[in-house]
């Protein structure tokens, strides 16, 4: 930790990067926090662009899942109720994007709330084209720290996050009708019930 903040030396050339992820695995509680001190700049900087964020976050959970998991664990002491809706807001963007080319491809039709396009248009997330709803390990993965992060989240927001609290709960209303058609995988359907317990009761017709 001494070294992270020296420009010369760079952590990694010390320690290498499987070695670091290998010990955050493990999950043990005080060396996972400090790895996580270390690396959150390098596979979370919420000072970057979402397309960044994606990618550092897809990175390390194709990397080395249990690490990640892990990482998430602990990563929400370093983030205000801001950047932990907002976060929680990118992921579910990006798999929904995912379900929605999915979707295309069967043929199906969606009714897609203008405001929503708009949002899509202005952040690709998913400009690579390159990852679909058919890489079930990832996406579970994203899931999984969508349910991890969101547990993270204050029960009573103070009111300064409480719009953000809400506009959460209202998108994942208006996208989980859809992750229940395309998501068959039992860990990814788990994490979808899931995250509808974050949601009020009558926010999706299925749960109603």
């Amino acid at each position: 930790l001494k070294v992270k903040g020296m420009r010369i030396i760079k952590f990694w050339s010390i320690c290498p990067m499987e070695h670091l992820l290998a010990q955050l695995e493990l999950g043990n509680k005080i060396v996972s926090q400090r790895i996580v001190n270390l690396l959150f700049n390098s596979y979370l900087p919420l000072e970057k662009d979402p397309q960044t964020q994606i990618s550092r976050i897809t990175h390390l959970l194709q990397t080395n899942p249990a690490a990640a998991r892990n990482f998430f664990v602990h990563a929400y002491k370093h983030m205000s109720v801001s950047s932990l809706t907002k976060v929680i807001l990118l992921l579910g963007r990006f798999i929904r994007q995912c379900v929605k080319k999915e979707l295309e491809k069967r043929g199906a039709s969606q009714e897609e709330e203008e405001e929503e396009e708009e949002e899509l248009n202005e952040e690709k997330e998913n400009d690579e084209g390159e990852l679909t709803v058919d890489d079930v390990d990832l996406m579970s993965g994203l899931m999984e720290t969508i349910v991890i992060l969101w547990k993270a989240m204050p029960k009573q927001p103070k009111s300064a996050d409480a719009d953000g609290c809400k506009w959460l709960q209202a998108y994942f209303s208006r996208a989980l009708p859809s992750f229940f058609k395309v998501f068959q995988d039992s860990r990814i359907v788990s994490c979808l019930v899931l995250i509808a317990g974050h949601l009020p009761p009558n926010a999706i017709p299925t749960f109603s």
